[in-house]
């Protein structure tokens, strides 16, 4: 955590307005209910999908536009029970759904498909891509060896707090995809770090680390998608202090957002699971 006294005069420190990073989206409108707050994100980061507040203090933890109502029931939903592979029925998919959820800008649920009973999952490599507008602006301001360690890193926390979130959850994660194994493939995307680290700036004091998504597709054992979590945040607030903006800051704040995007993902799959099983 950045305390006061990083804040030392050094010639490699500044302090510096962040420019406000313009939206790579439409604005979507968002649905009137009663007793609803708009939280606009700082003037710097500003995603297209607002984040909206109902009785929730923490920041982080906000309401998204409301998809189209459906209720969380599985039409086809079911698990293959242990039997011998010529018994065992086709696995089957249909088109994602979307589905109203208050925890992540988009969520989709498949209205078929076959999951088996263990409960076993197989994490690809998390692909990093930065926001447009990030390259734009800092691109020729960053070095090619800062952007790979950066896709590097934060890569691997992705994938590290998944199965962090995932063990916790009784899963077991494995280290190849397997004829009982779910797959998830993790991304994060638009990644826009208000500060990066810079050729002669080593870090900048900044009202916000930055902003990022994620995308999580949870596939069955033969690859067909059943699950699939888009969210679009920005980092945690500072409440009336600036930030030191470094590579270990950034990349620790980053990460309490993949920590708790991990979390909320594991709950959505499990009550899945849950539903597949007892429709079975």
């Amino acid at each position: 955590m950045p305390v006061e006294s990083n804040i030392v005069a050094a010639a490699t420190t500044t302090v510096r307005e962040v420019e406000p990073a313009v939206p790579e989206t439409q604005e979507i409108p968002v649905a009137k209910e009663p007793v609803v707050t708009a939280l606009k994100a700082d003037p710097e980061v500003d995603y297209a999908v607002k984040h909206i507040a109902m009785n929730e203090s923490d920041m982080n933890t906000v309401s998204r536009t409301p998809l189209p109502a459906r209720s969380l029931q599985l039409a086809d939903a079911s698990s293959e029970m242990d039997m011998p592979a010529a018994h065992q029925p086709k696995a089957s998919s249909s088109a994602l759904e979307p589905m109203e959820t208050r925890d992540f800008s988009e969520f989709y649920v498949a209205s078929s498909f076959k999951l088996p009973m263990s409960r076993k999952i197989y994490i690809a490599d998390a692909s990093v891509v930065f926001s447009d507008l990030w390259m734009q602006r800092f691109h020729g301001k960053t070095s090619s060896a800062y952007r790979e360690s950066i896709e590097k890193d934060y890569g691997q926390a992705l994938v590290g707090e998944l199965k962090k979130a995932l063990l916790a959850s009784g899963w077991q994660v494995v280290n190849s995809p397997s004829a009982d194994a779910l797959r998830l493939n993790p991304k994060l995307i638009k990644l826009y770090i208000s500060e990066p680290e810079s050729v002669g700036l080593k870090q900048t004091i900044v009202r916000s680390i930055g902003q990022a998504g994620v995308e999580l597709v949870f596939q069955t054992p033969d690859a067909r998608p059943f699950m699939k979590i888009v969210d679009y945040r920005n980092t945690q607030n500072n409440a009336g202090s600036p930030f030191v903006a470094n590579k270990a800051t950034n990349f620790y704040y980053f990460r309490l957002l993949m920590t708790d995007w991990s979390d909320r993902a594991v709950l959505y799959l499990d009550e899945v699971m849950a539903l597949a099983h007892k429709q079975n």
